[in-house]
This record gives C-alpha cells, sequence and structure tokens, in this order.
C-alpha cells in the first residue's frame, strides 16, 4: 500500500479500508506500488477539482445535493434546489 506521503506501508488485505481496497486493486489485477501511487495521485486531483468555494451551505454534483455545514432554508429554496436536480424537458 502506498500512502500519500510515498512510504510503503503493509496492510494484510483483510484490514484493508474500502478505500485502500480500490488503490491496491483493480478491476482486472494487483496494482503495484508505481501503480498504486499513480492511483493516490489521480484521486488527489479529483478531489482538488471538486472543491468549490461557496457561500451556500450546500453544493450540487452528479444530480446529488451535498449539505457541507448545517443550515436552515425556506420552503421556497428547497424548491430552487428541486428545480436544479430535475431535468428539463
Amino acid at each position: 500500500l502506498m500512502p500519500d506521503n510515498g512510504d510503503k506501508l503493509n496492510i494484510s488485505t483483510k484490514n484493508l479500508t474500502s478505500s485502500q481496497c480500490r488503490q491496491v486493486f483493480s478491476p482486472n489485477s494487483v496494482r503495484d506500488l508505481a501503480g498504486q501511487k499513480a492511483w493516490v495521485e489521480s484521486n488527489n486531483a479529483k478531489n482538488v477539482t471538486r472543491e468549490v468555494v461557496s457561500e451556500m451551505p450546500y453544493h450540487i454534483d452528479r444530480n446529488q445535493v451535498f449539505f457541507d455545514k448545517g443550515c436552515s432554508m425556506k420552503a421556497s429554496q428547497l424548491i430552487n434546489i428541486l428545480a436544479q436536480l430535475t431535468p428539463k424537458k
């Protein structure tokens, strides 16, 4: 297992987290250390590009609403969120 800091980490497969399993195992094989490092870097890049700075207490990504912090809303605000998720005809 290749953590973010680049060190090699030996973990029994039965103790891997779900994220670590995706790092170590591709759909067709076991990744070597270079492949794991590439997976970690790619995954980190995805997480950075998803960050959105907003004054709203939520964000919408891939047709899902994520509440970033506790909030209260009026019904009209909830309707606006639903309108953003509803496909336009």
